[in-house]
C-alpha cells in the first residue's frame, strides 16, 4: 500500500539489523501523510537501523546521493535506494558512476 513504508520498515527492523538488505522505496509526502508520518521519519528510522546512504534513482537509472526528504513537495514522489555504505557500495558503484 502506497505510504505504508514506515510501518513496513518498523515491522521488520529485526530482519534489517540481521540481514542488512539493500532497500528500494518509493517515497511521497502525500502518501505518507495518509499514514500519519512525514518522509523524514522514514529516513530517521532507517538511519537508526544502520542505513547511511540514500540515493535517488534518476530516469536514466543512475543513483544520486540525497541527504533528506525535506525538498519533496506533496505532489512529488521519489524512488530511493537505501543502503549501508560499508556493506553495499561495491555492489552499487556502477549505478553511481558519473555520466560521460
Amino acid at each position: 500500500m502506497e505510504g505504508a513504508e514506515l510501518l513496513v520498515v518498523r515491522g521488520f527492523l529485526k530482519s534489517l539489523h540481521r540481514f542488512k538488505p539493500i532497500l528500494m522505496l518509493e517515497v511521497s509526502p502525500r502518501w505518507s501523510k495518509d499514514f500519519g508520518y512525514q518522509p523524514a521519519e522514514l529516513l530517521t528510522t532507517l538511519q537508526e537501523a544502520g542505513y547511511d546512504r540514500f540515493d535517488e534513482v534518476a530516469e536514466n537509472g543512475r543513483l544520486t546521493k540525497i541527504r533528506g526528504f525535506e525538498r519533496l513537495t506533496e505532489s512529488d514522489s521519489v524512488d530511493v535506494v537505501c543502503s549501508i555504505a560499508s556493506k553495499h557500495d561495491a555492489r552499487l558503484s556502477r549505478a553511481r558512476a558519473a555520466r560521460h
